[in-house]
């Protein structure tokens, strides 16, 4: 969402959003919204879904399932094209009659996204109250993977929570080529943000959408055909099937090695104590053949564990 100002020139939606909500044009605004962004996607591929942000305002208008289902019925295209992106403080409020608004959704087929996870207090809660399809992780802790031990167990704790429950993990704001190999690491297979594309007008995403994909997009997704062929993705590089060449737990280790996490962190992390860490880590070495950490990263970013194995049955 922009707004060009005839005289403030570009005005942000961070200035504008909340005046909106504050004023209650963001019931017509949203609306506007909804069906601009279906009828746009009717011009794309079946199998792209799109996204819209919706206010806490717009939910609690009661009017929100009307709207959704005349902007899908009006641009033709199934329900289950449309993602809702949601923060929690969609469900703070009036939290009954949200829940059944957003249910009734559901049932029709819309997905739903947890937007700005782990910048509130109750995420978890909410999760557990309502099917959400992906979450989407703040961009503040994408920010603090390069220096913050913090960020990186947070994310990871987010990825494997996703797993667990089903759903998909997207990272936002990754803006450069560090971020997304952190993310990857991490178990990231899906990625939002300026390093892919700056905001771009409508008429320019369909060009996008057709385009041959990019060495970006290749190297975001996994590899589902090779997991599937081995029956289980390498939960350090989520692009290459796993060889079982390292256990379970060394893995974990692993991806502690190759997040920058040291031996203290991973120890807390993994609630083991740091000499045992460094016991695995050892083990980690000798197994890949590397002569140290840093040897260790730059064979799994170039090669993976199993490209050593393959190495040495030829030899």
């Amino acid at each position: 969402m922009r707004w060009h100002h005839p005289k403030l020139g570009l005005v942000s939606p961070a200035e504008f959003i909340p005046i909106a909500e504050e004023t209650g044009l963001i019931i017509p605004l949203g609306e506007w919204v909804l069906r601009t962004a279906c009828a746009e996607a009717a011009n794309w591929p079946d199998d792209v879904r799109v996204a819209v942000n919706v206010s806490s305002v717009q939910l609690t208008s009661k009017n929100l399932i009307n709207v959704v289902v005349g902007a899908t019925a009006s641009a033709n295209i199934r329900p289950n094209r449309l993602e809702l992106e949601i923060t929690e403080s969609v469900l703070m409020q009036n939290t009954f009659a949200n829940l059944a608004t957003l249910n009734r959704l559901h049932e029709l087929g819309v997905h739903f996204a947890m937007d700005d996870f782990g910048t509130g207090y109750s995420s978890l809660g909410y999760l557990l109250s309502f099917p959400f399809h992906r979450i989407k992780i703040d961009r503040s802790f994408i920010l603090g993977l390069a220096d913050k031990g913090e960020a990186r167990a947070i994310v990871r704790a987010t990825v494997d929570l996703a797993r667990s429950l089903g759903m998909r993990v997207t990272a936002e704001g990754v803006e450069t080529a560090q971020q997304l190999q952190q993310v990857r690491i991490l178990g990231c297979t899906e990625i939002q943000g300026y390093l892919l594309h700056a905001p771009r007008p409508a008429a320019q995403i369909l060009q996008l959408l057709t385009s041959p994909p990019g060495r970006l997009t290749r190297s975001a997704a996994p590899n589902v055909s090779a997991s599937e062929k081995n029956g289980r993705m390498c939960h350090v590089r989520p692009d290459l099937a796993c060889n079982r060449r390292l256990t379970e737990r060394e893995c974990d280790v692993l991806k502690g090695i190759m997040a920058g996490e040291s031996c203290e962190e991973s120890a807390c992390q993994l609630n083991k104590r740091p000499q045992v860490i460094e016991d695995y880590r050892e083990r980690i070495k000798r197994k890949i053949g590397a002569k140290n950490l840093n040897e260790v990263i730059q064979i799994m970013m170039t090669k993976g564990c199993s490209a050593v194995e393959r190495q040495r049955k030829v030899g």
